[in-house]
């Protein structure tokens, strides 16, 4: 089908009306004018196969009373635009196909042929995908909560979204690095439940399709966030998964609240992996609210505030909906006047960040913080003796009994004594530190019971030592057996 489209312009003239007499001759008449043409400053473009929009110059020669400027070409992918001054505008549009495609382009001037426009458009390939956005827009906003509505351009693609800290986001050296934390983060998910990430994804809610209405509380107030969103696909039958699109964000701050004047001091008196921490408000009715990190993870403040504003407003919300009441959740979560509480579970060794903030009666964080840091101590060696005995077997359980000569902690764990082959004690027990699995159960003092279920036929190795957050307290103690053979 031909696209004719056509500009017309009446170039301005002035007329001179000359008075003759009846005794005087016409002169000779005016020589011919020369022909109107248009000079192209472009004769070929060359577009990619998601198309665009092409502009190609031109210049006038000889302008006549008018000028009359029409573009004729074949294609429905492909229409030009003479009605710009001194340009014709090309708007090609995507090849979905995987082949080139070529048109051209005739201009006329004053219905002559004047010259011609050669495009050329490649085909679409894998690696030039479609690339869909998103539109991003934010509703109410408050002190702690939002509105807002994701409208992607394609509904039927599968995206991420999600609210975070501006700070957060903003510290990433690029989206790429943005979409691979996020990744990261369902990978481990994905590992702790066994599922395929990708079905992790969809099961549980990760994903979206189609327009979106999200509401985001539990927010910080006079926090900047964003909210952002990518597409997303299943990548190896749904082991991993690839960004399809790139990031899309949409910023917004909450409001603030009336902050109050609050000063506290803190003190600490530090063990090895105990520490007892002392606040003293200025104003002995201030209530207020007081937290610690390990120094590593600690960012910034105002990044630590929203953080613990968020874990602190779940808890609000928890106990409301479990119909508890608000008396008990400020009992639980905070605290009034000079309070020492009790820190356990830390690494020796280690320097750690404690922080008290005053809070509102909506459980709001409303004053700077005040901060202080303590450092733990090295854990000196146990002398509890610890023993196992095993004290029956049958073909998948086997009965033992721990006695220790104190209350000092230890972990105890049973294993295929294939797991252990060719370890030394000092490597079984930094093998054990390394996986988590076995130091989540602390016991103290004698202990019996039976492991079950146990493979029937198999030699086994029951060990213990003791522990304290991450460091071992003694050796190793072990002892083997097998279980009876299946009938």
């Amino acid at each position: 089908m031909k696209n004719i489209r056509f500009y017309f312009l009446l170039a301005a003239a002035v007329v001179l009306a000359v008075q003759c007499t009846p005794d005087e001759k016409p002169g000779p008449g005016p020589e011919p004018a020369p022909e109107t043409t248009i000079v192209l400053q472009e004769t070929e473009i060359n577009a990619p196969a998601e198309g665009g929009t092409f502009s190609v110059a031109y210049s006038v020669e000889n302008l006549s009373d008018s000028l009359l400027i029409e573009t004729v070409s074949g294609g429905d992918w492909l229409d030009a635009d003479p009605s710009g001054i001194g340009e014709i505008v090309l708007n090609v549009i995507e090849n979905a196909g995987t082949s080139a495609r070529t048109d051209t382009v005739f201009v006329f001037c004053n219905s002559a042929l004047s010259g011609n426009i050669v495009v050329n458009q490649e085909g679409k390939t894998e690696d030039t995908p479609v690339e869909y956005g998103f539109s991003i827009s934010v509703g109410n906003v408050d002190q702690t909560s939002l509105t807002y509505e994701i409208t992607p351009d394609n509904p039927d693609m599968y995206y991420l979204s999600k609210v975070a800290l501006k700070s957060v986001v903003d510290a990433f050296a690029s989206d790429d690095e943005l979409i691979q934390a996020d990744f990261d983060e369902l990978q481990m998910y994905a590992g702790m439940t066994g599922t395929p990430v990708w079905t992790l994804m969809t099961s549980q809610g990760f994903t979206k399709t189609g327009d979106y209405s999200g509401f985001q509380d539990n927010l910080a107030p006079g926090t900047d966030y964003y909210i952002y969103a990518y597409g997303v696909e299943p990548e190896d039958g749904g082991i991993d998964v690839n960004a399809v699109t790139k990031v899309y964000k949409e910023s917004f701050t909450t409001v603030p609240v009336p902050q109050e004047e609050a000063e506290f001091t803190i003190t600490y008196r530090v063990e090895s992996n105990v520490a007892d921490a002392t606040v003293e408000p200025k104003d002995q009715n201030q209530r207020y609210y007081f937290a610690y990190e390990h120094n590593d993870s600690w960012t910034t403040d105002d990044e630590m505030l929203a953080k613990y504003q968020q874990n602190l407003s779940s808890m609000y919300d928890m106990y409301l909906m479990f119909g508890m009441s608000l008396e008990d959740f400020f009992e639980q979560m905070t605290n009034i006047g000079t309070k020492t509480i009790e820190i356990v579970g830390l690494l020796p060794e280690n320097t750690y960040v404690g922080f008290a903030v005053a809070i509102n009666d909506e459980a709001i964080f409303c004053s700077e913080m005040t901060k202080a840091e303590f450092t733990t101590l090295p854990v000196g060696d146990s002398d509890n003796r610890i023993s196992i005995s095993i004290t029956d077997v049958g073909e998948d359980w086997a009965d033992f009994e721990i006695t220790t000569t104190n209350d000092d902690p230890y972990v105890f764990f049973i294993e295929p004594s294939s797991t252990f082959e060719g370890l030394d004690d000092d490597e079984i027990i930094q093998f054990a530190l390394d996986n988590i699995s076995y130091t989540t159960t602390i016991y103290n003092g004698d202990y019996s019971d039976t492991a079950s279920p146990l493979t029937p036929g198999t030699e086994y190795t029951a060990l213990a030592f003791g522990y304290i957050t991450g460091t071992a307290t003694t050796g190793l103690v072990k002892t083997g057996f097998h279980t009876l053979a299946a009938e």
